[in-house]
């Protein structure tokens, strides 16, 4: 977008603009008091205006430009409680000891600081690392030592010119459509002399004089950013953020076609989410919920041929039919579908991840809790094989000694205790753990569940897998 030609002062230097316009983003109405009587009235709703114009902008929703001062609305409502947050309770308490402070001059105790000190020390600095990384951020604005004299408005970016002297475009709602309000101040004068002020570029038309002004945390109860990353491969523009309930600890991507989709899940509860990711990054509509058993704690998405699944793990418990993995085929529209592998496996297995490499697909999964044995537990499974074939086993073992088989003959004859141990629990290790009855007489040497200490890689993940009567078994997805 376009910025107004205004923004392009003569003899700037380290410009920093962000496509945020008052006549755009910002109401198109002045601010207000709420009418509530006191002490709702001691303040306007301009922190409530600021905020809920960032959250339209961060979420790539206009601003409704027909809008008129809101009376008895659900715009009105949603103001005053985004007035609510911008000042209570942090911000108001900050905004009093501000008031009460000297413009000038630096103290030993941090606590007596000027507030030209602390605008200049710590306040400029963090605005300005939200302003180089293109995000708006709304400034409360001291005026003098009533703190309710206090404004907020949002900086949309700044100019930094020869002498010193910084100009900051704001973003103002006690002056809707109007782009060019700017608060301008001076670094490094002596006495930590701010010399701040804030008025219209146009006029030169003064609002006010300023003791100094400071971030006000606009991110308290946003827990959702959506960045891009730029050329250089650094993180660039926010082009969404959210506020969604708490709890969600796993998040995951995954594409089918020329869609991407979000997969959020709570593991404390089970419930989980699917959204459709728009073109320009941002999280679109939700086309899925769905509620699992808890403690599911491990998911990944990976690709065999032209299917898209869903691998999942609990490292403790187990799921509705008993069983602490699951593979699930995604539909063609992005949703969930299907069981198609159970299984029962040890405990402590606490993350996984799918890869891709010599054109077969893999699972690496990791234990990272307390081992039996001297080495890391490692384990990897390959998910290539073709639906409907059994397949064949392939192990290897990571210890002081290494050697790779895939049948009983061929079992490594250094140690014949080792031998005798995989010999003989092997098929302990099929019917206790994955419930694969009918692959007793398969020639799979997997290693002994009661090891933890190893890689093993099996060929063959597919639908017949899964014992019949697990394929019968109804309830909940997972």
């Amino acid at each position: 977008m376009l910025l107004p030609t205004h923004v392009c002062e003569k003899g700037a230097t380290n410009v920093s603009w962000i496509p945020f316009v008052a006549s755009v983003h910002g109401w198109p109405f002045a601010n207000f008091k709420s009418g509530h009587g006191l002490p709702f009235d001691i303040f306007a709703n301009c922190g409530g205006m600021c905020h809920t114009a960032l959250d339209r902008y961060y979420r790539r929703k206009p601003v409704d430009r027909s809008a008129t001062a809101p009376d008895g609305s659900a715009l009105r409502s949603e103001i005053e409680r985004r007035q609510t947050d911008s000042i209570f309770p942090g911000i108001w308490l900050k905004t009093v000891s501000w008031a009460s402070k000297g413009a000038t001059g630096m103290q030993t105790d941090h606590l007596q600081h000027s507030t030209g000190h602390l605008t200049q020390s710590e306040e400029w600095p963090d605005i300005k690392n939200k302003l180089d990384s293109q995000e708006p951020t709304v400034i409360c604005l001291v005026r003098g030592a009533d703190p309710t004299d206090a404004h907020q408005v949002v900086a949309t970016g700044y100019h930094a010119h020869d002498g010193n002297r910084v100009t900051m475009s704001v973003y103002d709602p006690n002056h809707p459509d109007e782009d060019d309000w700017i608060v301008q101040f001076f670094l490094g004068r002596p006495e930590s002399q701010l010399l701040a002020s804030q008025f219209r570029q146009s006029t030169r038309a003064t609002e006010a004089e300023l003791k100094g002004f400071f971030r006000v945390d606009y991110d308290r109860k946003v827990n959702l950013h959506v960045h891009q990353f730029d050329e250089a491969g650094l993180v660039g523009n926010r082009v969404d953020q959210r506020t969604w309930t708490a709890g969600w600890d796993n998040v995951n991507t995954y594409q089918i076609g020329q869609k991407t989709f979000l997969f959020l899940l709570k593991s404390l509860s089970g419930v989980v989410n699917i959204h459709e990711m728009n073109p320009d990054g941002s999280v679109g509509e939700s086309i899925q919920t769905a509620d699992w058993t808890s403690g599911w704690t491990t998911v990944t998405f990976y690709r065999v041929g032209d299917e898209t699944y869903l691998f999942i793990l609990k490292a403790h418990g187990m799921g509705s039919d008993g069983c602490n993995v699951h593979v699930n085929r995604i539909n063609a529209d992005g949703t969930i579908g299907d069981k198609v592998f159970a299984a029962t496996w040890s405990d402590g297995w606490t993350d996984a991840v799918a890869f891709t490499t010599g054109g077969n697909a893999f699972l690496l999964i990791l234990e990272e809790g307390k081992r039996r044995h001297e080495d890391s537990a490692v384990a990897a499974r390959w998910c290539c094989g073709i639906a409907g074939r059994r397949g064949e086993g392939l192990e290897l073992w990571l210890d002081d000694r290494t050697h790779v088989h895939d049948r009983d003959d061929q079992l490594p004859a250094t140690d014949e205790e080792t031998r005798r141990r995989l010999r003989r629990r092997k098929h302990a290790h099929l019917s206790l753990q994955f419930g694969w009855h009918d692959w007793r007489a398969s020639r799979l040497a997997l290693l002994d569940g009661g090891l933890d200490g190893g890689i093993r890689v099996l060929r063959g993940w597919s639908s017949e897998a899964v014992p019949t009567q697990e394929r019968r078994r109804q309830g909940r997805s997972a």
